[in-house]
């Protein structure tokens, strides 16, 4: 007995990928839905190996989020166009374990959050500049009750800044009325002369 176990060998059978027609609606169906339940799948942090492949859309490695950026930029056009073919193509890209709707989640939460911070970060820059009526300690206070996390210094350089920008054009605009001044007067002076030039 020992030497037939011993002679034993182990050879892989190779199985062909044949699914009857009648089932081959079933297995899109099963596809369809398969990755909408990937990213409805609840999975906290904690309860996660760094070799476990992550279902949800929400958990994504700085660096693929950075190598989906990375993609997203080369290939813009294609996105442009068609969305489907990109979000294939970047799964495709980015390594089996995502997903062409993990993808588009990604894409538009990444979308929706840059949208959503450039607005908020425009809307304080703006009302902390145009609004002068507030002393700097108020501003300190709005700054620090709204969370926000903009340095005081740079709202000053900002409200420095605008007061330097008025006070070129006020510059500027006493200039352009002291040379029109001049020109008036040469003008007054060659008419007094007929015509003669005096420089003054």
């Amino acid at each position: 007995m020992e030497q037939f176990i011993s002679q034993f060998t182990y050879t892989p059978i190779q199985y062909i990928n044949y699914v009857p027609p009648s089932l081959q609606e079933e297995n899109k169906i099963i596809s369809q839905t398969q990755p909408k339940i990937l990213n409805n799948l609840e999975v906290t942090e904690g309860d996660l190996d760094s070799d476990e492949i992550i279902p949800s859309s929400k958990f994504w490695k700085d660096v693929e989020t950075k190598a989906l950026l990375s993609f997203l930029a080369e290939n813009f056009d294609m996105y442009r166009k068609n969305k489907t073919k990109f979000y294939a193509t970047a799964t495709i890209e980015l390594g089996g374990n995502r997903t062409s709707a993990q993808v588009d989640s990604k894409i538009q939460a990444l979308r929706s959050r840059y949208e959503k911070e450039s607005k908020e970060e425009t809307d304080y820059l703006v009302s902390s500049i145009d609004d002068d009526k507030y002393a700097e300690s108020d501003v300190e206070n709005q700054v620090i009750s709204k969370g926000k996390k903009r340095k005081v210094s740079e709202l000053k350089s900002l409200r420095e800044a605008k007061k330097e920008k008025e006070k070129s054009q006020e510059l500027l605009e006493w200039e352009k009325k002291k040379f029109e001044k001049e020109q008036r007067a040469q003008i007054d002076i060659r008419n007094r002369t007929n015509g003669e030039r005096i420089y003054i």
